[in-house]
């Protein structure tokens, strides 16, 4: 009888070790798959910018913050409703986050690439956009050019490109903690209890 109870615990362990471990790859696999259909249309999206030759001050380099929300609202919202229709504020921002991360990993080849052999003066143009904003803020000759002697220090296109991968992750964050507030949706079941936790 002991025997019998010990086991059926056992079993139950043995469950909750291998729904953990499937929450773990469903979540993987999911972020992988779209982080890498948002970091080809983010590619696509710059390039575009690049071809018609975009001003920095224009408007349009404000669309990636619409692709970027809408596939991490449909992604999290598709994993909802693909894993019972429940989902927690915790599950549904690791999501998010991880689709930022394998985003970055994509712009971050990209923009190194880019900045290397594609468009050679990008650096310098983005120099010069700053300088314009420090001055229209009305900071200080002396304080404009100290900043920009520190920027020429760490000038080039590895330091660039790793800039742009920690802002995706972190602009993809920021989206992630403000849809999953919209999309998190608790299941009060006693199974859903567990899973909540997991």
């Amino acid at each position: 009888m002991i025997f019998h109870i010990k086991s059926k615990k056992s079993c139950k362990f043995v469950k909750i070790i291998m729904i953990m471990e499937e929450h773990k790859k469903s979540v993987a696999s999911h972020a992988s798959k779209y982080g890498s259909i948002l970091g080809g249309i983010l590619v696509a999206f710059y390039l575009l910018l690049y071809i018609v030759n975009v001003n920095l001050k224009s408007p349009a380099f404000m669309i990636d913050y619409l692709f970027f929300i809408g596939v991490l609202f449909f992604v999290i919202k598709s994993y909802r409703d693909i894993t019972g229709g429940y989902i927690t504020y915790g599950r549904a921002l690791s999501v998010g986050a991880l689709i930022s991360i394998f985003t970055s990993i994509i712009i971050l080849f990209f923009k190194f690439i880019y900045l290397k052999f594609i468009d050679l003066e990008a650096i310098d143009k983005l120099f010069t956009y700053m300088q314009e904003n420090w001055a229209a803020q009305n900071i200080d000759e002396d304080r404009i050019n100290q900043m920009t002697e520190m920027m020429q220090k760490v000038k080039g296109p590895v330091f660039m490109a790793f800039s742009y991968a920690i802002e995706t992750i972190f602009k993809g964050v920021i989206f992630s903690l403000i849809i999953s507030i919209f999309l998190k949706k608790q299941d009060k079941s006693f199974e859903g209890t567990f899973n909540n936790e997991i």
